[in-house]
């Protein structure tokens, strides 16, 4: 049976095993993320959800995801906070720490930003999106050793295998080599700059303004 007012998740009566993704499929017709409302609908039917049931943790993420998409930063902290207290599913709470820290940034509590970032990691340091996050916001503060330093560290983590929510692939794949090509030049990484460069370049799947950013920076490194 589905479990949930929205967001559903599929229960069974017994233990099934994992099946295998060649034999199992699912198709809705009627899938509430192509409704025009989604957002202010899902709003409605989880803030009722969590009053109904506060002590049950998954309605909390997503009412939290649900203020997050509708630009409501200050709900969603508090929603994935609440989350967070109540939860001990540790890949969910890892991803409600991650986006709690984007809000916090949204709303400028840098500080408090950092910290929550921080402590996504600190949770699952297999998951580079936190310092994926830290780099690009130093980055972007013009404080390029601090970017570098998490660019360095977050490009030394592999795909994560066992995890499935969430993982953004593009973190794994270019975003730690896209930063260091930017930020080599201010800290005088010359040679380390112009290579990543030639990197980027090179990497398939890696979006069109990424690409025309490397092919620009060249000139800088040469």
């Amino acid at each position: 049976m589905y479990v949930g007012s929205t967001h559903e998740y599929l229960k069974t009566s017994g233990s099934v095993g994992k099946i295998p993704k060649s034999v199992a499929y699912f198709r809705d017709h009627n899938d509430g993320g192509h409704k025009q409302n989604k957002f202010t609908r899902d709003r409605v039917l989880l803030e009722k959800e969590t009053k109904m049931n506060p002590a049950v943790p998954r309605p909390f993420f997503y009412l939290g995801n649900t203020y997050r998409n509708m630009g409501e930063h200050k709900r969603a902290v508090n929603a994935y906070s609440k989350y967070i207290r109540i939860s001990d599913f540790k890949e969910e709470k890892f991803m409600a720490l991650y986006y709690k820290a984007q809000s916090e940034m949204d709303m400028g509590e840098v500080a408090s930003s950092v910290s929550t970032f921080l402590q996504a990691f600190e949770e699952r340091p297999w998951r580079a999106e936190p310092l994926a996050a830290l780099a690009t916001h130093y980055r972007k503060s013009k404080q390029y050793n601090l970017a570098a330093f998490f660019a360095d560290r977050g490009l030394k983590i592999k795909f994560p295998e066992r995890d499935v929510l969430f993982v953004d692939k593009s973190v794994y794949n270019y975003r730690f080599v896209y930063e260091l090509s930017i930020c080599c030049y201010y800290i005088n990484r010359m040679s380390d700059g112009l290579d990543f460069c030639q990197q980027l370049l090179a990497l398939n799947d890696v979006p069109q303004g990424v690409r025309k950013s490397a092919d620009d920076n060249m000139k800088f490194y040469t």
